[in-house]
């Protein structure tokens, strides 16, 4: 894997980058937000990312909030898969920005029941942004399918036809679902329909 993919080769390299965060976490809540920024803008591992994650978890939210000058977002991470790896590397991309993420991360496998529950704890977070993380798998029901295939089974068509955001991201069979309120019940409906045979 390059060195691209492995630790963010685009950003600058900061050599005492571990040392740096070992003194932030000494300091005042605000100066050690201010340090754990600028080292989300240095060039970091996924260790790295997992590490300074943590060391942020530790700011009191209101004092995040007062430090970032754009509202936090709130995102809700469904899927067909464990999705747990990924949170340390958007909360930290989005901090890089300067924007702070609240994440809530559904259960394993039950993204079917969190959508249609109205009572579940997705609902109940709810989420300014959906990220759906789903095989083809489990929208067309078909072991061999492609994220096209889910993509026309899901009645979309190519990158300009599809409506709220959606799109494939990646060769691993993903799709990425951005919504706003008045898009979810639209969208979960959907949805509904076609994983039913899914579980055939």
């Amino acid at each position: 894997m390059s060195e691209l993919r492995t630790h963010l080769g685009w950003l600058p390299e900061k050599q005492d980058w571990t040392a740096a965060l070992d003194q932030a976490r000494k300091g005042v809540p605000e100066q050690a937000l201010s340090a754990f920024i600028q080292l989300a803008n240095s060039r970091m591992d996924f260790i790295q990312t997992q590490r300074l994650d943590r060391a942020v978890q530790q700011v009191p939210a209101q004092m995040r909030e007062k430090a970032l000058s754009s509202r936090p977002v709130r995102l809700a991470l469904l899927g067909s898969c464990t999705l747990t790896h990924l949170i340390p590397g958007i909360r930290m991309g989005a901090l890089r920005r300067g924007i702070w993420v609240d994440i809530y991360e559904g259960s394993y496998g039950m993204y079917r029941q969190e959508l249609q529950d109205l009572t579940s704890a997705l609902h109940q977070f709810r989420p300014d942004v959906l990220l759906l993380s789903l095989d083809a798998y489990h929208l067309v029901s078909a072991r061999e399918a492609s994220v096209e295939d889910a993509l026309q089974t899901l009645g979309v068509g190519g990158a300009e036809d599809r409506p709220g955001g959606i799109r494939a991201v990646g060769r691993d069979d993903r799709v990425v679902h951005r919504h706003g309120e008045r898009g979810h019940d639209k969208w979960a409906s959907l949805f509904h329909e076609r994983i039913e045979n899914a579980e055939r």
